[in-house]
C-alpha cells in the first residue's frame, strides 16, 4: 500500500451542511455600501472591580441605595457605580468625513 493511500485512509471526513447554501443566494449589494468604512473596535467593557452584597431586609437596601443615589427594585440583579447612562440610538449617525 503506498504512503498517498494511507494517508487519504485517514482523513478525517466531512460533511455537507446542505443550509450553509442558503447564505450563497443572499443579495450581497449591500457589500458595495460598506466597503473603506471605518473599523468598530468594541474595547473592554468589563468592570475593573466587582462586589457581592448581601442585605438582611429590604429596608437596609433601600437605605443603601438612598446613600449612593442608585434606583434599585425588588428585581435589581447589578449596579454600575457611578450610573452609567445609556445612550438612545435615535440621535446617532453616520457623518463622512470626506
Amino acid at each position: 500500500m503506498a504512503d498517498d493511500d494511507i494517508l487519504k485512509g485517514l482523513e478525517r471526513q466531512t460533511r455537507v451542511d446542505p443550509q450553509l447554501a442558503l447564505f450563497e443566494s443572499v443579495d450581497k449589494s449591500w457589500e458595495a455600501h460598506w466597503w473603506d468604512m471605518p473599523a468598530f473596535i468594541m474595547g473592554d467593557a468589563r468592570p475593573s472591580y466587582q462586589i457581592t452584597m448581601n442585605f438582611m431586609t429590604h429596608t437596609d437596601l433601600m437605605a443603601f441605595a438612598d446613600r449612593i443615589g442608585a434606583r434599585v427594585s425588588e428585581r435589581t440583579k447589578s449596579l454600575w457605580y457611578p450610573e452609567q447612562g445609556l445612550e438612545a440610538p435615535r440621535g446617532w449617525a453616520y457623518v463622512d468625513e470626506k
